[in-house]
């Protein structure tokens, strides 16, 4: 379920997915019955390949898993900080059970590529005038880059409190267009009225 649940926050793409998020988690803490909240909700995982749903913002049916894993245990896995995983997890032994001791480690065991150097996780240096954007329900992304950000001294960033992974998608305000305002005024913050003052109106129903 926390896998799903993850999944689910990645890959919003519609507000009204938001919108139902608080009650189908109360509807799965407190049913008697939750099966129908339990199958909206762990329905990716009925065509996504193995090793997807929950690991990766987006899971389809054209993933090559060769590549996958290939690109995740060169230049991934290699660099993975496992007190930074434990210290993430807490005392959980669900977060513990999928995210620290999960499958990858088997498979990066069992899939035999030679480690990347040091030159991949290198930071990104640049004076192009960048705009970056953050969604606060992003459970993959970082909330906060400022830090990834040092590099680039012309960048912008954009909290956007009501986008996920998709980020760059455009916030429910069809007059509101961050991204096009960059592009035509890339020395500037754009001004992504909508986005800031933006609030989801929760339903009473679950998914």
């Amino acid at each position: 379920m926390l896998r799903d649940l993850r999944n689910l926050f990645a890959s919003l793409g519609d507000i009204s997915v938001v919108n139902h998020l608080p009650a189908t988690i109360e509807a799965l803490a407190t049913a008697k019955d939750p099966v129908s909240s339990l199958r909206a909700l762990v329905a990716p995982e009925i065509t996504a390949p193995t090793f997807c749903a929950g690991y990766l913002p987006f899971c389809s049916g054209l993933i090559n898993q060769g590549a996958y894993y290939s690109v995740l245990c060169r230049n991934i896995a290699p660099f993975a900080k496992s007190s930074v995983l434990v210290g993430s997890a807490g005392n959980s032994s669900d977060w513990t059970s999928d995210f620290v001791n999960g499958p990858y480690q088997d498979v990066c065991g069992a899939w035999d590529v030679a480690p990347a150097d040091a030159s991949t996780t290198a930071p990104v240096s640049s004076s192009v005038p960048v705009l970056v954007f953050a969604g606060r329900l992003d459970p993959f992304g970082s909330t906060d880059p400022r830090e990834e950000m040092a590099g680039l001294p012309n960048a912008f960033l954009l909290d956007l409190a009501v986008r996920s992974h998709p980020v760059a998608s455009l916030p429910p305000c069809p007059d509101d267009n961050p991204r096009n305002e960059f592009l035509a005024h890339p020395s500037r913050m754009p001004s992504a009225p909508c986005g800031a003052r933006f609030r989801p109106s929760f339903s009473m129903s679950p998914l």
